[in-house]
């Protein structure tokens, strides 16, 4: 009994740990990045763009990157390695999961799109941006937390599923925020969990997220989790909610979008679910 209340609260430790380094250790790390780079003259786009994606999500990544080169927690960086990464498939399976719900929303007339423009310059540094961010979401939940918690919880299906509701609830302060879009990205937390359990690295984990977040804000202009594109190649000159869309969240917060993320979670089970790789690791 005792040996069962030290591991609860060791998970109850690790939970809160990582929840305050994140939501309090890092964006007090980016309040002091921003006050000696305030005065500092950019382009005002890429200056709203830093502040979006680079501001809060540097820290976090540092803070958790320097927490993995402890000794003890050194393995981690083995999920790094770029053996079956599955890169491009996350790219590919990130645009189309979000185009396919994007088009719904499109033919539902729920959006109307009209192109905007092109600048090579603010394209790239968007992409990375926003790579940077979705790396420091996943090395937060699907690396530190999930391995940090795999000491205390043997199966990883409980730990695939305590990791994919802390990144659900680390949303709850975005605009527009409803019951929907938290089960919807849970459902992208079971995504990119399967997607390291399966291959071994993080990396096609990091690619789907960018791709996913990438595709809706930048690509087609529309708020990705409740925050609107600052520089987007396409426009949303009017939109109403719907089944297949939120004015205010985006698709994620959507009954397509939810559809589309079961489909694709059964989809990587059922490729997955005979690799002779992952006898030792049944759920």
């Amino acid at each position: 009994m005792k040996e069962k209340l030290k591991s609860l609260f060791g998970i109850i430790f690790i939970i809160i740990y990582v929840f305050l380094l994140d939501e309090i250790g890092a964006p007090l790390l980016a309040e002091l990045v921003n006050f000696f780079i305030k005065n500092i003259t950019f382009n005002t786009i890429i200056t709203e763009i830093f502040n979006e994606y680079l501001l809060y999500t540097i820290p976090a990544t540092l803070i958790f990157i320097s927490l993995m080169l402890l000794k003890k927690n050194r393995y981690m960086f083995s999920k790094f390695n770029l053996k079956n990464n599955k890169i491009l498939v996350g790219l590919l399976m990130g645009f189309l999961m979000n185009s396919v719900c994007v088009l719904v929303a499109y033919l539902h007339k729920d959006i109307v799109l009209n192109f905007n423009q092109f600048n090579l310059l603010l394209f790239m540094f968007s992409f990375i941006s926003i790579a940077i961010q979705s790396a420091s979401e996943e090395i937060i939940c699907r690396l530190f937390l999930y391995e940090k918690l795999h000491t205390k919880i043997k199966k990883p299906i409980i730990v695939i599923l305590i990791t994919s509701a802390f990144f659900s609830l680390i949303h709850l302060e975005n605009d527009g925020i409803t019951v929907l879009s938290l089960i919807s990205i849970f459902g992208m937390g079971l995504v990119t969990s399967l997607m390291v359990y399966y291959s071994g690295n993080i990396w096609g984990a990091i690619a789907v997220h960018t791709s996913w977040n990438f595709t809706q804000n930048i690509i087609f202009g529309l708020p990705n989790s409740g925050m609107p594109a600052i520089y987007s190649i396409f426009t949303s000159a009017d939109s109403k909610n719907s089944f297949a869309y939120n004015s205010v969240f985006g698709v994620e917060s959507s009954y397509i979008a939810l559809l589309v993320i079961i489909i694709t979670i059964l989809i990587i089970y059922l490729m997955n679910k005979k690799n002779k790789q992952l006898i030792e690791n049944k759920f």
